[in-house]
């Protein structure tokens, strides 16, 4: 029996767009299943998400028989996962792209050609406005572009609702070793990507951390240990490694931080944390909506766009060393917030939504 739904992701921000998909079709009489290459495979694992571990080729495609396919865009000009776009559609299988950011909205698509558009999907779906104007704006029309709450952000408010109070301070006791201090969990993010130039140290960067290292986390890891000396007590400082981030890149700071974490979902330390500090990492966003205090360093302004709830103002975001220590200080002073709520659509009712409309071959 060919199944309703086939979701194809190689990357860790459209894996979490995947995230409870399979269980809500299957409660609405539909059938999805999850195939996962590259680093979305163990974040999917560790999220505990059931899906199969396999390479991106159109066998699946002849061997599962969706009746539609939805997949995750990646950061690699080489993608596996693009070309399904034209399998599928040599296939007439109808396509769904899964955007979970509005950065590099011109790159999704674009593989190894020079057209942004190459293997653009039917449709797609995004988390924000942001996302769905930076489409709008190369072209694709709006009848194509649907805008869906993200899975993780529905599992993180759930999750951030059932951790008692109790639960987060032993834990926040267990990491920082002292109860009196703060603890702070700084969010990396691999410093490479579509474009390498934009992850390392430019002529416009307002941040400079200790002028040794290029590395765009690296520069805004030293600022934050640097900010936090004169704070008292002081915090301790857990670093939670992206997933595609390795230890060996962070071997010259351990001796200043409390840990390195990358195992089980980061979520748990992050409910654990008095504060947390990232970039432009999705995560952010996620600790904003399970009400954590967040704060976003950036070593030039600019950065700002690569995030929606950065760009929308919603997270606090600081491009001067001069106001990081201060900002740390005011955010541990004020009390945390509450879980947000959902303002759009699920991602499992407008993919149940665009089922039919997908079927009418005469429909865009």
């Amino acid at each position: 029996m060919p199944l309703d739904l086939l979701l194809f992701v190689e990357d860790p921000g459209a894996a979490n767009l995947t995230i409870g998909i399979p269980a809500a079709f299957e409660r609405n009489g539909r059938s999805a299943a999850i195939c996962a290459t590259g680093n979305a495979s163990g974040y999917l694992e560790a999220m505990g998400q059931q899906h199969a571990d396999c390479p991106a080729g159109a066998s699946h495609l002849d061997e599962l028989r969706p009746t539609a396919l939805a997949i995750g865009t990646s950061e690699q000009v080489d993608s596996a996962v693009l070309p399904l776009v034209i399998e599928a559609r040599t296939r007439g299988i109808p396509t769904i792209g899964l955007i979970d950011a509005p950065a590099n909205a011109d790159r999704r698509f674009r593989g190894d050609t020079d057209e942004p558009l190459a293997y653009l999907p039917d449709h797609l779906i995004v988390v924000d406005e942001t996302a769905r104007e930076a489409f709008l704006r190369l072209g694709v029309t709006s009848n194509r572009i649907h805008v869906a709450e993200n899975p993780r952000f529905e599992q993180v408010r759930r999750k951030a609702l059932e951790t008692t109070p109790g639960q987060q301070a032993t834990l926040r006791r267990k990491l920082a070793g002292d109860a009196r201090r703060p603890l702070i969990v700084f969010l990396s993010e691999l410093s490479t990507g579509l474009n390498p130039d934009d992850f390392a140290r430019s002529g416009d960067y307002s941040l400079h951390g200790r002028g040794q290292s290029k590395a765009r986390t690296c520069i805004v890891l030293e600022e934050l240990l640097d900010a936090v000396r004169d704070i008292e007590p002081k915090p301790a400082i857990i670093l939670r490694l992206h997933p595609k981030d390795t230890r060996d890149a962070y071997l010259p700071y351990t001796t200043e931080l409390a840990g390195i974490n990358m195992e089980g979902d980061a979520i748990d330390i992050c409910l654990a944390a008095d504060l947390v500090i990232g970039m432009t990492t999705s995560l952010l966003a996620e600790c904003r909506h399970m009400g954590q205090r967040v704060i976003s360093i950036l070593p030039r302004r600019s950065e700002q766009e690569w995030l929606a709830d950065t760009a929308a103002g919603r997270i606090r975001t600081i491009w001067q060393s001069e106001d990081i220590a201060p900002a740390i200080r005011r955010m541990l002073g004020e009390p945390s917030g509450t879980p947000t709520r959902a303002i759009h659509a699920s991602m499992s009712d407008t993919l149940l939504s665009l089922l039919p409309r997908m079927a009418d071959k005469t429909h865009p």
